[in-house]
């Protein structure tokens, strides 16, 4: 596994976890507005039952000094900040002092004597990409930055995870999937890369849907495709909140502009029109299905694994509901199926 000390820890903590039955994400931005905070090193998503998800974070310092106690302060505060369900600190440290503050202030710390042995068991992984791997896959690409910053890109993607696992989140990624589809279609020397972007996103995207889920459990299926539909059509505001801001403009409309009635009803009309023409139920009835709403996990963590597996998996190796679920989005954007089909053929290098 190459790399620094610390690159290596993080993979190693991340395959750890990944076994534990977590989804997990590596190198996740937080930004807050223009200003670059930190990089979270692990985000954990668990699903433990029908009614309980939890989301952590993973400090790991992999050095000399490690200063653990004051990586466990931080990382409580950024806990509190993120509103995190839990914050993991992983330590080369050793002290007995270190794991009672931890403990002390609700925070699971993975001394030293465990840091070694997970990087001895996950010394040598030979089916997956580390993230610095799949950078420089995607670097390939000589003119990733100038084709939209394909980098960039899956950077903001990661990040979008901290804000919350609502709508409006779901549907900037679906907008940066689309992104990636339309990449594969188009770029057939670098189309790999692109499927392999598309997947990650995907897994966020099903993470995401998954935390929803765990509000309409009692919900009839019918429930269940109506909160969808609003959600994936006017984002976390819903149908009522997004019709009263365009209420509100509307008035400022007819109160500053000359024929601002006209103007008004104009805006309001073209708006209704274009919602009304979303593909959202596609989305809708698709994730309500009871087959696959409590598969939305494990088809996350699958996606990542695809995305991030050595030698690509071609999609007919996928599982059942996997491949439904990547051409229900492909649908919904209204591509081709059998375009999407033939960008990638069995047998050919990832």
């Amino acid at each position: 596994m190459a790399g620094t000390k610390g690159n290596k820890a993080e993979e190693s903590l991340r395959l750890y976890f990944l076994d534990a039955g977590y989804y997990v994400v590596r190198g996740v931005p937080y930004k807050y507005k223009d200003f670059d905070i930190t990089d979270i090193d692990l985000f954990l998503y668990g699903r433990a039952s029908a009614l309980s998800r939890e989301r952590n974070i993973v400090d790991i310092k992999n050095k000399k000094t490690p200063q653990a106690v004051e990586r466990i302060f931080w990382t409580k505060g950024l806990q509190k900040s993120l509103n995190m369900d839990h914050a993991i600190v992983a330590t080369t440290e050793t002290n007995s002092a270190v794991l009672a503050y931890g403990k002390e202030n609700n925070v699971i710390v993975l001394d030293g004597k465990f840091l070694k042995k997970i990087q001895s068991k996950y010394a040598n992984n030979d089916t997956r990409f580390t993230d610095e791997e799949f950078w420089s896959l995607i670097e390939c690409y000589p003119f990733q930055k100038m084709d939209g910053n394909w980098k960039e890109k899956i950077r903001r993607a990661k990040g979008i995870l901290l804000n919350g696992l609502n709508f409006d989140s779901i549907n900037e990624w679906i907008e940066l999937a689309k992104f990636f589809v339309q990449q594969a279609l188009d770029n057939h020397q670098y189309r790999i890369i692109a499927l392999r972007c598309l997947y990650i996103i995907f897994s966020f995207i099903l993470i995401a849907i998954d935390f929803q889920m765990k509000e309409l459990s009692f919900m009839s299926n019918d429930e269940k495709q109506n909160y969808l539909n609003n959600g994936f059509s006017y984002g976390s505001k819903g149908r009522d909140g997004t019709n009263h801001i365009i209420q509100t403009a509307a008035r400022l409309i007819r109160q500053v502009a000359r024929g601002g009635d006209g103007l008004a009803n104009q805006i309001q009309n073209h708006l209704e029109t274009a919602f009304n023409q979303l593909n959202s139920p596609i989305l809708g009835e698709h994730f309500a299905k009871n087959e696959v709403s409590r598969s939305l996990f494990d088809m996350a963590k699958e996606f990542e694994a695809c995305a991030m597996k050595k030698s690509l998996p071609h999609y007919s190796e996928m599982s059942l509901n996997l491949k439904s679920t990547l051409f229900c989005f492909i649908d919904y954007w209204e591509i081709k199926r059998q375009d999407f089909q033939e960008i990638i053929e069995p047998g050919e290098p990832a």
